[in-house]
């Protein structure tokens, strides 16, 4: 009699158990309205009655829809889910800090490119002195010599990609302390500094054009044009005689390689560069391609400076005698904004500063050469843009203890 009460027992126990694991989905419903995580719109909920008093024959599918999609703790096992994928050499191929999801043909790199920077975004929350000093120092002169300066940090595809394309997890971290992180540098500096992270995020989902190559990290030329458009949004607050081209205005033309390339206009780019994948038969996804109208009219030329690192591209539009000159220092990231400048611009030069290296620095990596190089033209530059995709590379603009170059 004994055993069978503490059998009942165990079984009222275990019942009440499986009864609460059955409501503990139900505590907590996320009401967001997209997932960071998958980076797309969550299902929305549509009541049994529909607004005209007909009966919502979907509403079973509907209702299920929306609690899979808002169920307490679903990104955590969502996240676990993925891990696991990632782990498993049958979904993906790796290369130094770039992956290949051989199921979907994505490719997406790590969001650090180097121990020092994963310390730098990831562990930290401030921002280090030295950018500060070196923004400062670099608006100072730009005021001096009546040039406005603008920054932007690009987001990594890893922050704005779906699951899809991403296996890191940690993104909407990274994208908390990158955003506080330009916050902290505006508020301490004054200077225009942009992180287009949801004016991207925001595009992706409601177009079918993609914003990053699906078989490379970079941003495509769409996804370019929305960070070039709020850039112009702010320079046009500076300036009144410009005006930002609509997406529609430019000639177009589709391709399915990457332009990852330092040079515009030479060639559309490579397939898998970041991988060293030549694969033709997993280049499935086209991109759209942009060229300024009248581009006939545009005089280009390109040269690559060795004893600077750098690769300099320069461009007159003639079709805007009266705009301001933009003189652009970036990385990879700026240079498929180059269509977007050659169209809003008189004179244009787009400055592809190779490598910026914590122990190797160039002189194209210190705030003098910005002297040297504005102090040189024969135009006058009006407006000074940089655009790098790590926050860190900011610290070197200028050689630590150096006080005889800026």
């Amino acid at each position: 009699m004994k055993n069978i009460d503490k059998t009942k027992i165990v079984d009222i126990i275990f019942s009440v158990i499986f009864i609460i694991l059955l409501f503990i989905p139900a505590l907590k419903i996320s009401n967001a309205k997209i997932s960071r995580i998958e980076n797309r719109p969550l299902a929305q909920f549509h009541p049994l009655i529909n607004p005209d008093k007909t009966i919502n024959t979907n509403f079973g599918k509907d209702f299920d829809n929306w609690f899979k999609d808002r169920f307490f703790l679903r990104n955590k096992l969502f996240s676990i889910y993925i891990t696991l994928k990632r782990e498993l050499p049958i979904y993906n191929y790796q290369f130094n800090n770039q992956f290949w999801n051989k199921k979907t043909n994505y490719i997406a790199s790590l969001p650090f490119h180097s121990n020092f920077d994963e310390k730098f975004i990831y562990r930290n929350s401030y921002v280090e002195p030295e950018i500060i000093y070196n923004i400062k120092r670099l608006d100072e002169f730009c005021k001096e010599n009546n040039i406005k300066l603008y920054m932007m940090i690009p987001p990594f595809k890893s922050e704005v990609g779906s699951s899809l394309s991403s296996p890191v997890l940690m993104r909407s971290k990274i994208y908390i302390r990158k955003l506080h992180m330009v916050e902290q540098i505006k508020e301490q500096t004054g200077v225009k500094f942009l992180y287009p992270y949801w004016q991207i995020v925001d595009y992706s989902l409601k177009s079918d054009e993609p914003v990053y190559f699906k078989n490379d990290y970079h941003w495509t030329d769409i996804g370019a044009y929305v960070a070039y458009s709020e850039l112009m949004k702010e320079i046009e607050k500076d300036f009144k005689n410009i005006r930002t081209t609509q997406l529609n205005e430019f000639d177009t033309f589709k391709s399915v390689l990457s332009r990852i390339c330092p040079v515009y206009g030479f060639f559309v780019g490579y397939n898998y560069k970041s991988l060293f994948l030549n694969d033709f038969d997993v280049l499935d996804q086209e991109y759209t391609y942009l060229i300024p109208k009248n581009y006939q009219n545009v005089v280009e030329k390109h040269y690559i400076d060795s004893s600077e690192n750098t690769i300099v591209n320069v461009y007159e539009n003639k079709n805007n005698p009266n705009a301001p000159n933009v003189l652009m220092y970036g990385d990879s990231f700026s240079l498929n904004m180059i269509p977007g400048f050659i169209s809003s611009f008189k004179n244009f030069e787009s400055v592809f500063v190779a490598e910026i290296e914590k122990t190797n620095l160039s002189a194209s990596s210190e705030i003098k050469k910005f002297k040297k190089e504005l102090n040189d033209k024969n135009i006058k530059i009006d407006i000074l843009v940089l655009c790098f995709e790590q926050l860190s590379k900011y610290m070197f603009l200028y050689r630590n203890g150096d006080e005889n170059g800026f």
